[in-house]
């Protein structure tokens, strides 16, 4: 996997539902929301779960190979002022079973579910106007890095008794 797992769902996400890149941003705590009337799409990410690791040692080619598993959940927060999101939640659900999808899973070596239902969070905004919903998300992955193999130690040689005469 080469890119993180907020960042490729969030390339996903703007593909699919042909958004400008400045509306779907992974989530930041110093992000200002625009004022406007548009759509606009958070990714907020859990601490990830490793779910079990390897290590394999290339003896022709002297390198190290470690590797792990993992789980992560994700969650898709989509916004506006408007009806936008109202009318357009059920794309996020779309984007992630898309062709374009299952080509970037593929590329990233990443699986990607929907975990429940769309979530209806508008009523946390009480008077104001804003359309709030929210699509858990669950990711799983596996990371690995090579390296070049550390120089073993070589044994200590057997002990010499020295016997004084």
């Amino acid at each position: 996997m080469t890119k993180e797992p907020d960042l490729i769902l969030a390339d996903i996400i703007t593909v699919f539902m042909g958004l400008d890149a400045s509306r779907v941003v992974v989530y930041a705590e110093n992000w200002d929301p625009p004022k406007d009337q548009g759509i606009y799409i958070t990714i907020q990410t859990e601490p990830t779960k490793i779910l079990g690791s390897s290590k394999t040692y290339h003896e022709q080619h002297d390198t190290e190979e470690s590797s792990v598993s993992c789980f992560q959940r994700l969650t898709v927060n989509i916004t506006s002022r408007d009806r936008t999101a109202l009318q357009r939640k059920e794309e996020i659900v779309m984007a992630l079973t898309s062709v374009y999808s299952q080509q970037q899973q593929e590329l990233q070596q990443c699986r990607i579910f929907r975990e429940g239902d769309i979530l209806d969070l508008s009523f946390i905004e009480a008077s104001k106007a804003l359309h709030r919903y929210q699509v858990p998300v669950i990711m799983t992955f596996v990371k690995t890095k090579t390296t070049s193999s550390i120089p073993t130690i070589e044994p200590s040689p057997n002990p010499e008794i020295l016997e004084e005469a």
